[in-house]
């Protein structure tokens, strides 16, 4: 696989101190807008050693930046601006060509506001949400985000690969729930299903729990700076051992992370639905003592390294 959209990031970008833009102002290929935590950041990108500009969202503070999630992902420019235009929509354009992202039919005010959740949303005066890039992922998967559909509404959510390192268009591989309610995930390539992914409503009842507070003190050494292996924004992962004697890795949440048991619930619930060869296997759970680590096996080589690190997480390729 080439190298996973690391180099990609155009670093040509100055940052206005805001993460809203209103209604009648637009940004540039020079801006962006940042999340009031500074977690995330918005503006502009050209993959690669292409020279088509996309808008995406990418972690503010690590590098080198990777691109999380695109808007124009069927659509490239060579040099565009982002606005909120005057009829409340958000759209992109050239001078020439606009590609509208919404459509919001009334003439109403609207703001545009990038969470530290990383989700840009569309609200009216009443910060009522009226759309949001949480319902339309692309190729990474971030906490608060949806797999699976709605019938009665008619929509699906699913994640696409890109269709080469320089070109964000959705590619030839997919994942997605399965429609008919089994509860299970499958990769596809184009309509051929090439991985099945078991799961069951009661799979995260099935992991094994880690008691914190009964655990030894050469076990609560592990989670140590000596044996830190990798970290994120709000996580540090650790190299420990299990009680049996074999080697794994403990991501363990910050206590002043935001990050809460639905979240710590909802990526145990992805990753233990998915099931194969070439994936790390999670192991448990401790949720103890204001704990949240989720366990994993280790694999040497840092062939853990796209699990835990914060730029690829959740990426499909």
């Amino acid at each position: 696989m080439p190298k996973q959209l690391l180099d990609y990031i155009s670093p040509k970008v100055s940052h206005r101190k805001k993460d809203t833009i209103l209604q009648g102002q637009s940004i540039s290929t020079s801006q962006t807008i940042i999340s009031a935590a500074g977690i995330f950041e918005l503006g502009f990108f050209t993959p690669g050693n292409s020279t088509n500009y996309y808008v995406g969202i990418w972690y503010n503070k690590v590098s080198p930046r990777t691109a999380l999630w695109v808007a124009n992902r069927e659509y490239s420019f060579k040099n565009l601006v982002f606005t909120l235009s005057t009829d409340g929509n958000l759209q992109i354009s050239d001078g020439n060509f606009f590609y509208k992202m919404t459509n919001i039919s009334s003439n109403i005010n609207t703001s545009a506001n990038l969470l530290d959740s990383g989700s840009l949303v569309l609200r009216n005066n009443d910060s009522n949400i009226l759309w949001q890039s949480f319902d339309y992922p692309s190729h990474t998967f971030l906490p608060g985000m949806k797999i699976g559909y709605d019938r009665r509404a008619g929509k699906t959510w699913s994640l696409t690969s890109w269709t080469s390192t320089e070109d964000p268009s959705p590619g030839a591989f997919s994942l997605e729930i399965d429609p008919n309610g089994t509860s299970q995930c499958f990769i596809l390539q184009g309509p051929t299903r090439k991985y099945l992914m078991k799961g069951s409503k009661g799979k995260g009842e099935d992991l094994l729990r880690f008691d914190f507070s009964n655990s030894s003190e050469d076990t609560k050494s592990e989670l140590s700076e000596a044996n830190s292996v990798g970290y994120g924004f709000s996580f540090a992962i650790y190299k420990g051992k299990s009680q049996k004697g074999y080697e794994v890795a403990m991501k363990r949440l910050s206590k002043r992370s935001g990050q809460g048991w639905e979240e710590l619930k909802n990526e145990a619930m992805l990753i233990a639905k998915l099931q194969h060869k070439n994936l790390v296997k999670l192991l448990g759970c401790c949720i103890e003592q204001d704990e949240k680590i989720l366990i994993y096996e280790y694999m040497p080589n840092k062939s853990d390294f796209f699990l835990f690190d914060p730029a690829n997480h959740g990426v499909l390729y």
